[in-house]
């Protein structure tokens, strides 16, 4: 990832979304983890509900990730005037 400052508009954008990811790391290896126990009947399997809850915050966390790129891909391509 790009490091932005922060006089540019969205760095604050930035750093939340990199903070999501970086909790999604965690939340993905728990449901992970948790139905490895599961199968070795060692806990209970995570709920529909939770399961379904991890999921549609995973897809929103891509969907951002989708932005921001084609976000980067339009400013890449900006003509900044005075410069050839």
């Amino acid at each position: 990832m790009t490091t932005m400052l922060k006089d540019d508009d969205g760095w604050r954008d930035e750093a939340v979304l990199c903070a999501q990811l970086s909790k999604a790391n965690t939340e993905v290896a728990r449901y992970v983890l948790r139905s490895l126990d599961a199968d070795a009947g060692r806990e209970e399997p995570t709920s529909p509900r939770d399961e379904n809850d991890l999921g549609e915050w995973l897809c929103s966390l891509g969907t951002a990730l989708i932005n921001r790129a084609n976000l980067r891909r339009i400013k890449a391509t900006r003509i900044v005037p005075g410069v050839e």
